[in-house]
């Protein structure tokens, strides 16, 4: 006997499944969101096992947006955990910055990508 799932559910299994693998893993919902609103958005690229550009400054309020343009999965893994984001080829996560500072990040599954996020007051 076969069985027939509805094209909805699929979908919908999906699409949580999705939601779930670029989720924070910190249990915080103010420091990653897929619509940062407010300030500018600084894109970084993972391409090549770099993130392109890897250093980047932005103002307080401004958000940076990882995007993994590889056909590897790769994470932005900030050093002092303020995030954790695994990407797998196509994925990307936004991290909205609302204080100033210097935030080293790097790719917890290839420990060489790094980069540095430099926010202005």
């Amino acid at each position: 006997m076969r069985i027939k799932i509805p094209f909805v559910t699929i979908v919908a299994i999906a699409v949580l499944m999705i939601a779930g693998c670029s989720s924070s893993d910190d249990g915080s919902s103010d420091t990653t969101s897929a619509d940062p609103g407010g300030g500018s958005d600084t894109a970084v690229s993972i391409l090549n096992f770099l993130f392109e550009p890897g250093d980047v400054t932005i103002s307080v309020g401004d958000s940076v947006t990882w995007t993994n343009d590889a056909s590897a999965a790769h994470t932005s893994t900030a050093t002092d955990g303020t995030w954790n984001s695994q990407l797998t080829s196509g994925q990307s996560m936004t991290q909205t910055f609302d204080a100033a500072g210097t935030f080293d990040y790097f790719c917890s599954i290839h420990p060489s990508m790094t980069g540095t996020v430099t926010v202005n007051g």
